[in-house]
């Protein structure tokens, strides 16, 4: 806490009514006091007076106060005191007396002699209405007031000073209004008290004084605080970020960072929300270090530890709502395991559990849950819900018995847990293969819960059960009554499918072919479906049925059993048309999938060819050359989908990828020498040798290559191909008119082929790289106007702006 204490120049200066006072300092020390006094001693006994003349009142009255000033001065605070005590009862109506009545009262507050001292600012208010000194006194009289714990008092004296014309005293005083209301839970009242604040402090903490700019910094995290807590979550992150702005490395910003974590939290902005814990999170562990470093003297910083556990459970839940739970479990693992005495240390343990249970570590999940069960006054929703999921923990760690125990003893109620708990038992005598005892517990369970959205599940199982035991009739009967019960469940293309199995067992294979049918495209059970048909049209010898059926599956399907070599010409097929549509993922599980069920060795190698191109198409420059290099030394070729010369193209293209120039230049020198490469092989290999010249930077070999070679080839495309190596191949020789003349003969010739984009990029570059503004100019503005990509244009305008 600090007073302000009055300063006088000197006596005389200060009784005169025109000098404004000033505010007190004192002395730097006492050193300095007894110096001074010593010296006036000296002079006053060494200098011989003149005349002898007895003093006036006024002149006594001078040299009290002076001495009990400069005690008070030299911080001698009980002395002068009691000077000054003196000084009243003898000079009360001097021009000094308004002082030190002041002075007397500010001696008694730092003597701690509050009482003493609220009676003088009191007498002093009575006696001097009209002084200059009343904002001062009223201020002092408030931290008075204060001092003796009468904090109404204390309110009512900062009020008086609410609107001082010292900027000092009004805004320190109209802070501590806010925070006495703010006391009194007087939300409304001290909001607009801290407005007024920040309109006495709208230049920011710049030129404050360090309490004051402490003041300031808190008066922005409460505002924050009470906008948060009447939902204004925007006027609060304003203040907050407004704090931040000033204060980011300050103890104080750990809450603040932790609250607008919270603010982000509830708006489901959850990275956002975890970047802020996570900053709140820095600045503690920063804050402890700078404390730890600190001079053994220095006052320590304000200690946030206390918030480590909720930024760390805050931050769990941040990735739990984002499915992140391998994040979650460690958030919540250190909030868990290591803060114990944590409020929500029970959540924090449930949600543990159940993101371990998440990523499949189940036995460690059911340690968490156990350990949470035993935590002492354990809400009753916790407890159930912990149950449920310790129950799940044990079932996936195969201790079915154990967790069939815990799922019946919390499914005597009829809430969702327990409806739940109850639905799991069954299923686990249903996976333990008591088929009957399941059956029981299913039907029990659609007596009690015919509305649960598991009763359909509860409805097919039966019929499973019974398919299981070979009770065909039973098994029957409970599926066509689920069909006809839930005529929308997700099940029903199962129970179809079951039903046609029971069909088929009965070798009536026309009615099993109608329940297969009904199985739509879109279910996951379609394609299985599909191929029990072929079964069924094969067990019916209807042939013609089997390959048109074979070729409607080929055209939606990309996996297969093991055995169907049938699928091998639709997967050829269907690789074809996928590549053709750029889906080369989808194209090489085709391709993959004939290569593991084909027994054709030719038809292998086709296969390999696709999967060879596919992986030089997505850079995976390495299975292609492996592929392309297994393929060249195949001893039998392929079934004409390639030849040995494009095998082995194709692998010095992979191989000058992998930046295996030499080994590609002898794999293109190999095919070039060879008199039985196919023309259009020539054609591409002398491509690929002139764009190697271009990658190894030896741009007039590859000028010359491609120049030779335009005058060979006739497809439009690699034309425009070589034209735009070209004009790269002249840019890098400095040589801008060919550049320019090659990369127009595309713009002219060649505009639909699909490097025209390119092309018109790389001439834009050249057109500023030569400064041709204009053309420059009228060529953006054609990128602009084209259906070019967006990063095309994006490049452009990047391109024009330097």
């Amino acid at each position: 806490m600090s007073v302000h204490y009055f300063k006088l120049r000197t006596a005389d200066n200060a009784a005169q009514p025109n000098k404004k006072p000033y505010l007190f300092t004192g002395f730097r020390n006492f050193r300095t006091a007894a110096l001074l006094t010593a010296l006036l001693l000296l002079v006053l006994t060494a200098w011989p007076a003149r005349h002898a003349y007895a003093l006036t009142d006024d002149e006594k009255a001078a040299r009290a106060f002076k001495f009990a000033k400069g005690l008070f001065d030299m911080h001698k605070y009980g002395q002068a005191a009691s000077e000054l005590q003196k000084f009243i009862s003898f000079y009360e109506k001097s021009r000094y007396g308004e002082y030190a009545l002041y002075l007397l009262g500010e001696s008694l507050y730092k003597t701690e002699d509050f009482k003493g001292a609220g009676d003088k600012y009191e007498s002093f208010l009575k006696k001097y209405p009209d002084s200059k000194l009343t904002g001062e006194v009223h201020y002092s009289a408030a931290y008075t007031a204060a001092a003796l714990g009468d904090d109404e008092s204390a309110y009512g004296y900062f009020r008086k000073l609410y609107k001082n014309a010292n900027p000092d005293l009004s805004r320190d005083a109209v802070f501590k209004c806010a925070r006495h209301l703010l006391s009194k839970k007087d939300a409304g009242g001290a909001k607009n008290a801290f407005a007024d604040y920040f309109k006495l402090t709208e230049d920011g903490p710049a030129g404050l004084s360090e309490d004051e700019t402490a003041r300031f910094k808190e008066a922005l995290y409460i505002s924050g605080n009470l906008a948060l807590r009447e939902k204004n979550e925007k006027e609060a992150a304003a203040f907050y970020e407004k704090f931040l702005k000033s204060f980011d490395k300050d103890p104080m910003a750990a809450p603040v960072y932790y609250n607008l974590g919270e603010i982000f939290y509830s708006a489901g902005q959850y990275k956002k929300a975890a970047e802020n814990y996570s900053k709140a999170l820095a600045n503690i562990e920063a804050a402890k270090k700078k404390s730890g470093a600190g001079e053994p003297d220095e006052e320590p910083a304000a200690d946030y530890s206390s918030y480590i556990p909720k930024i760390y459970y805050s931050l769990g839940w941040c990735h739990y709502s984002q499915s992140d739970y391998r994040e979650a479990s460690e958030y919540f693992s250190k909030c868990f395991n290591e803060k114990r005495k944590f409020d929500n240390r029970a959540d924090c343990g449930l949600r543990l559990g159940i993101s371990l249970f998440n990523l499949k570590k189940y036995e460690q999940a059911a340690q968490v849950f156990k350990e949470v069960k035993s935590i002492k006054g354990l809400s009753p929703k916790i407890s159930q819900e912990t149950d449920y999921y310790l129950g799940m923990a044990l079932q996936k760690s195969g201790l079915l018995s154990e967790a069939y125990e815990r799922f019946t003893a919390i499914s005597d109620s009829s809430d969702e847990i327990s409806v739940e708990a109850l639905y799991v038992s069954a299923v686990i005598l249903f996976d333990q293969k008591k088929y009957e005892q399941a059956v029981d517990k299913f039907r029990g369970f659609l007596s009690r819960f015919p509305g649960s959205k598991k009763a359909q599940h509860a409805a097919f199982n039966i019929g499973l059960a019974y398919f299981n035991l070979a009770r065909y009739k039973e098994a029957r009967d409970s599926l066509l009554e689920f069909v006809k019960n839930f005529p929308a469940s997700n099940y029903l293309s199962r129970s179809y499918f079951n039903l046609g199995e029971i069909s088929m067992i009965e070798k009536k294979y026309d009615e099993a072919i109608g329940w297969f049918m009904k199985v739509p495209a879109s279910d996951p059970m379609w394609l299985e479906s599909e191929l029990k048909v072929c079964d069924a049209y094969f067990a019916l010898k209807d042939m013609k049925k089997l390959s048109e059926k074979y070729r409607q599956i080929l055209t939606a399907v990309d996996t297969a059993s093991a055995d169907a070599d049938y699928l091998v010409p639709a997967l050829f097929k269907m690789g074809k048309n996928l590549s053709a549509l750029g889906e080369n993922g989808l194209a090489a599980k085709a391709f993959e999938k004939i290569t593991a069920v084909s027994k054709s060795p030719r038809n292998t190698l086709d296969a390999k060819f696709k999967l060879a191109q596919i992986h030089f198409e997505i850079k995976e420059y390495d299975k292609c050359l492996a592929l392309c290099e297994e393929l060249a030394a195949a001893k039998e070729p392929g079934g004409g989908s390639y030849s040995v010369y494009e095998a082995k193209e194709l692998g010095g293209r992979a191989k000058a990828a992998l930046l295996k120039y030499d080994e590609a230049m002898a794999a293109f020198d190999e095919i070039l020498a060879s008199q039985d490469a196919p023309e259009h092989v020539r054609y591409m290999t002398r491509f690929d040798k002139a764009s190697l010249y271009s990658d190894k930077k030896d741009y007039q070999k590859a000028v010359e290559s491609f120049e030779q070679l335009a005058l060979d080839v006739q497809d439009v495309e690699l034309l425009a191909k070589i034209h735009y190596i070209l004009g790269g191949a002249y840019d890098a020789l400095n040589n801008g008119e060919e550049a320019v003349k090659n990369l127009l003969k595309i713009e002219i010739l060649y505009k639909d082929t699909a490097v025209v984009h390119e092309a018109r990029l790389r001439l834009l570059e050249v057109y500023i790289k030569t400064k041709q503004k204009k053309d420059a100019k009228n060529l953006k503005s054609e990128i602009m106007k084209s259906s070019a990509p967006k990063a095309v244009k994006d490049r452009a305008n990047e391109l024009t702006k330097k």
